[in-house]
């Protein structure tokens, strides 16, 4: 039996015996040098290689990061991709950190809150039985830095004179995308974020990192002021930003009393130094904002109210029958519409010859009591007749002629023929 197994198996006997299978494949992890040792076959050193090796590839931080780090803020630097760990494990150490920082022994992040500034060349070393590899970090600690008062002025919208009060910045419309960013000269050490109060219109929000005010306002919002506050741990600071929105649609129809009405053959007659009853609009967008203006001026003393287009006080002076143009206007265009009227002087005066047109018309008018068309015919008459003419009676008793008239304007409007008769 000995001589037919040296037959059959003489190499396995010259052979050399490996010591790692004898040894059961290491299970016990002892260190070995693989590449040196002659003694392990080809199976056993892949073996040991696949649990056994150094660390390597490229050790290496974000240089970016390593290079912000501030005091009092928690930071976290972790290896790069790149690096290959070690076999069965790789410890991480550290020399020169900052104070405040640590590295994690087992992933190598560099992390912690640095407790002072600094400028550092650490040492990182990775490492375990098979060998080791380093590199060297620079980390830069900065002190923190309180922000800058933002200032928004250059982005709001320009002074407007639909503004409350007119010719003030910060007017939005309704509708119309919003986009108001701040410039600032320092936003901190680290950043710092925005907030405002009172929350602003509705539609409105604001960007905590960037401090933008964006969006579309939906609702119109009383004139306010808002403050955008800029904090750090290092510090705070506020700006004040004044809002207000508006609706501003298509001016609809606008309309004055039809006595008002340039073509009127009567027109509307104030006297001087007696207040006007106000002249307002009978038909306007009051859902809308709109501003009032007219041209040319108003009769000194008489004001237009810009924002109603009422006109109203006590005119100082006469004015023949003057036409204005009274406009409603707002962003979005505008709506014009003509009036007409005079002021008149006191009619109580001796000598009608001195009268002006508005004077007789007044006295037609607030004396005799006359209607329009009846007042049309009495400009036929000469001022000796008309001064006689103190009361419908003395039309009847003094100037038959002209109570004819009115008589047959009477008679007309029931169905019967005017009597074509003058005063005497």
């Amino acid at each position: 039996m000995p001589a037919l197994y040296l037959l059959v198996f003489p190499k396995f006997i010259k052979k050399r015996i490996c010591c790692l299978c004898q040894m059961g494949g290491n299970l016990r992890k002892v260190h070995i040098d693989i590449e040196g040792n002659n003694n392990c076959c080809q199976h056993c050193k892949s073996v040991y290689q696949n649990i056994h090796r150094a660390p390597g590839g490229v050790l290496v931080y974000d240089a970016s990061v390593a290079s912000l780090l501030i005091v009092g803020v928690r930071a976290q630097l972790e290896l790069q991709s790149g690096f290959i760990p070690g076999l069965p494990s790789t410890v991480f150490r550290a020399d020169n950190l900052p104070r405040g920082l640590t590295i994690n022994e087992t992933t190598g992040t560099i992390e912690g809150t640095a407790t002072s500034a600094a400028n550092c060349r650490v040492k990182v070393t990775a490492s375990n039985d098979s060998g080791e590899c380093s590199t060297t970090v620079n980390l830069s600690v900065r002190a923190q830095i309180p922000p800058a008062v933002p200032n928004y002025e250059p982005s709001l919208p320009a002074a407007s004179e639909f503004s409350t009060p007119p010719h003030n910045m910060g007017l939005l419309l309704v509708g119309d995308r919003v986009s108001i960013k701040p410039t600032c000269d320092n936003i901190g050490l680290p950043a710092g974020r925005y907030s405002v109060r009172p929350a602003l219109p509705s539609g409105l929000s604001l960007d905590a990192q960037t401090g933008e005010i964006h969006g579309i306002p939906s609702s119109a919002t009383a004139r306010k002021s808002y403050a955008v506050a800029l904090d750090n741990p290092a510090g705070r600071v506020e700006s004040t930003v004044v809002l207000e929105v508006q609706k501003h649609d298509t001016p609809g129809p606008l309309e004055y009393e039809s006595a008002l009405l340039p073509d009127k053959k009567w027109y509307k007659i104030v006297l001087v130094g007696k207040q006007i009853n106000p002249i307002v609009p009978v038909r306007a967008d009051t859902n809308n904002h709109l501003r009032f203006s007219v041209s040319p001026s108003l009769p000194q003393g008489l004001t237009l109210d810009p924002k109603t287009g009422a006109i109203a006080g006590t005119p100082s002076a006469t004015t023949g029958k003057v036409v204005y143009t009274i406009t409603a206007r707002n962003l979005r265009g505008q709506e014009r519409v003509k009036i007409a009227f005079a002021v008149s002087g006191d009619w109580q005066i001796t000598h009608p010859k001195e009268w002006s047109v508005e004077m007789w018309q007044t006295w037609f008018k607030d004396e005799l009591k006359l209607e329009e068309d009846h007042r049309i015919h009495l400009l036929k008459l000469d001022c000796a007749q008309l001064i006689l003419l103190q009361s419908q009676e003395a039309v009847a008793s003094k100037c038959p002629g002209v109570a004819g008239i009115i008589a047959g304007l009477d008679r007309q409007e029931r169905g019967g023929s005017a009597a074509q008769v003058g005063c005497p």
